[in-house]
């Protein structure tokens, strides 16, 4: 989204009269059950560690692979529909929020983040360190909340009438966030 938004900007500012933007992404080759076997064997019963399929097979079978690209310009195409971009708005909660998502490290009990290089590799193996897990306590106290905010800012900035809005398209990785969303937003 960011390189969407940079071509966008180029395209308004006049510098450029069009761009090409393309994005891709191959998660499932760390994704692949060979590399949480070990875990598994470690934690033969998930009722001492439930938080094992949430935090890392739950990722597992919610990130996938995925590619696009798309054409920008500065006119309405000739050969068929145009749409257009009216704005992009990106925030980063990186300064205020808890690392969600990671990989390659560890989360430590106070919040920071132990990288790989600081670990043996018995360690890295041992505490499954390159599997991409995320921290489902921060998700879920402070995930909606912080969406929420978002979209009221930029409803906010552009001056949006939320009964004009017909279609609303947020990034939900399962149905399972889809009520506390919904709920959030009604509040």
């Amino acid at each position: 989204m960011q390189a969407l938004k940079i071509a966008y900007l180029s395209i308004c500012s006049g510098d450029k009269q069009n761009a090409v933007c393309t994005a891709s992404e191959l998660p499932s080759a760390t994704l692949l059950s060979k590399h949480y076997n070990l875990k598994y064997d470690l934690t033969k019963d998930l009722h001492k560690e439930p938080y094992l399929a949430f935090e890392k097979d739950f990722l597992r079978f919610m990130l996938s692979d995925g590619a696009g690209a798309v054409w920008l310009e500065n006119k309405i195409s000739e050969l068929g529909v145009s749409l257009k971009i009216e704005w992009i708005e990106i925030n980063s909660y990186a300064d205020k929020l808890p690392t969600c998502m990671y990989m390659g490290a560890e989360l430590l009990e106070n919040g920071e983040l132990k990288g790989w290089k600081e670990y043996t590799g018995e360690e890295i193996i041992k505490k499954h360190i390159f599997t991409v897990k995320q921290d489902v306590r921060t998700l879920s106290i402070q995930g909606m909340p912080v969406c929420v905010e978002h979209i009221a800012s930029s409803i906010y900035k552009h001056k949006l009438n939320v009964e004009e809005i017909d279609y609303f398209l947020p990034h939900l990785s399962s149905m399972f966030f889809y009520n506390k969303l919904n709920n959030a937003l009604q509040k």
